[in-house]
């Protein structure tokens, strides 16, 4: 673990509290006054490994069924469900993050509000932003995959080989993120740098 230093932006300060109903009421749940003045300068923040974590706890259920129906033998198909959720998981934050993640959610207190000090003088002191088992993901959806093959000589008469076709398509239901365990984020349809594309469709097909 190492320390670092940072200068905060403390949610409680009474401009921040006057701008937005959520900081106020947490702030002074917490006793802090509408009229304080967050003023704590630099600050230390704890970073790096923690030796008390634990490892990360997953659930995983899916149930598939394969079709060879009689009448149609060189048809397969196949569909899976499948719903994996992880919690726990192990994730860093910003310090300032933390600060704004514990006074500016409506779940007050949570999480992140235990990573922060405050001195005699109810300023800011330290930020733990080590590793913590704070994150959660869940995704789930359904599978489905088709197969047919057939030789050729069986359309065109004296041909040879065989052809196989192919289709795979995926439905995501939900992809949930969560990575502070307070706010969750739904991932399925976003577009972005973190996450790339996640349609809630996608097929291929292949010949």
């Amino acid at each position: 673990r190492s320390l670092n230093f940072f200068s905060p932006r403390d949610p409680c300060d009474a401009v921040r509290q006057a701008s937005d109903p959520v900081i106020a009421a947490n702030c002074q749940q917490a006793g802090l006054p509408a009229d304080f003045a967050g003023t704590a300068g630099v600050i230390p923040t704890v970073t790096g490994g923690n030796p008390d974590l634990s490892e990360e706890r997953a659930r995983t259920r899916t149930a598939g069924v394969v079709f060879t129906p009689r009448f149609l033998p060189r048809l397969r198909a196949s569909f899976d469900w499948f719903d994996i959720e992880i919690d726990d998981a192990i994730k860093t934050l910003d310090p300032q993050a933390i600060l704004d993640i514990c006074y500016g959610t409506a779940a007050f207190p949570n999480s992140a509000c235990g990573q922060i000090s405050r001195g005699g003088d109810s300023q800011v002191s330290q930020v733990d932003a080590s590793y913590l088992n704070i994150a959660s993901l869940r995704t789930s959806g359904v599978e489905g995959e088709l197969e047919y093959g057939f030789e050729l000589a069986e359309w065109f008469a004296g041909a040879s080989g065989s052809v196989q076709l192919h289709l795979l398509a995926t439905y995501l239901d939900e992809k949930l993120d969560s990575p502070d365990g307070v706010v969750t984020f739904e991932r399925a349809r976003e577009v972005g740098p973190d996450f790339g594309g996640l349609p809630k469709w996608r097929s291929t097909a292949g010949i």
